[in-house]
């Protein structure tokens, strides 16, 4: 199987590329949707990130307010290596689970 790792800035066309590999057959792990999983309410991540950050960072319904979380963590490098601490492990795991899921099936191509 073949992983190719696509990466770029903000508004450089990542969406437009994996849209067009996934035309040619391949398959698509969207790592940005998976981050926003480890934040989802009652999961293992939205719970760490609210006993590290406090109810500040979330809305009344008990959500994480991601612009309230930006606020705190892009103006404190400790704070942004906290919540990367949080996110990222359970962003790679569960890329490696579904990399392995792929192989299984048979998969050729996987895009990242």
């Amino acid at each position: 199987m073949v992983v190719i790792g696509l990466t770029g800035g903000i508004g450089t066309g990542k969406t437009e590329v994996a849209r067009i590999l996934r035309g040619l057959g391949a398959a698509v792990i969207d790592a940005d949707q998976i981050a926003h999983q480890a934040y989802s309410r009652d999961s293992d991540g939205w719970a760490e990130i609210a006993r590290t950050f406090g109810p500040d960072v979330l809305c009344a319904s008990g959500d994480v307010d991601r612009s309230r979380l930006t606020r705190v963590v892009f103006h404190d490098k400790e704070a942004l290596d906290q919540l990367n601490s949080i996110v990222h492990p359970r962003v790679r795991a569960s890329v490696e689970a579904r990399l392995e899921m792929l192989k299984e099936a048979g998969t050729v191509v996987v895009v990242v």
